[in-house]
């Protein structure tokens, strides 16, 4: 029986693993708010957000590429190894973002729903659970036009 003992806290501690990795990607800024899990994204008083050049620089990256895929995802022909290749891509440039992005408090909370939705995209692009491979794709694809309808990016071409 004392295998049992050892395998609870193994099992726990593989759960938390994955956990852990997305928490710190999405709350990675040293000023994040802790909040409730089910906030929504909204405006800043009916205007959107500021960016600064890392998050244009970031956001714009993966929307490009998202949109020279987007025809293979919207037909459901993108293979697999597309999938992974996004999917690296957004856990890239969501680690530049959290890195080198400086946004005033209130919408650094913004993006980090934001980040939250892409991390959740990618693991399910890279074949880690969700609802497969292409709803992760469409997934990054909802959080990168909520960015680009929450946050004042004038370069950023939404879907």
């Amino acid at each position: 029986m004392h295998y049992r003992t050892l395998l609870l806290p193994l099992l726990l501690g593989s759960l938390s693993l994955g956990t852990a990795t997305a928490s710190l990607a999405a709350g990675g800024h040293d000023h994040h708010q802790h909040g409730d899990s089910a906030q929504t994204l909204r405006l800043d008083n009916g205007k959107r957000w500021v960016t600064d050049a890392p998050l244009r620089k970031a956001m714009g990256e993966l929307g490009s590429a998202l949109h020279a895929t987007h025809d293979a995802i919207h037909q459901d022909r993108l293979p697999t190894a597309e999938y992974e290749r996004l999917a690296a891509l957004v856990n890239d440039r969501v680690a530049y973002m959290v890195k080198n992005c400086s946004l005033p408090e209130q919408a650094d909370a913004q993006l980090h729903l934001i980040i939250a939705s892409l991390m959740a995209g990618a693991e399910e692009m890279a074949g880690h659970g969700g609802e497969g491979r292409r709803a992760g794709a469409v997934r990054v694809i909802m959080a990168l036009n909520d960015y680009g309808s929450h946050f004042d990016d004038p370069t950023f071409k939404r879907f």
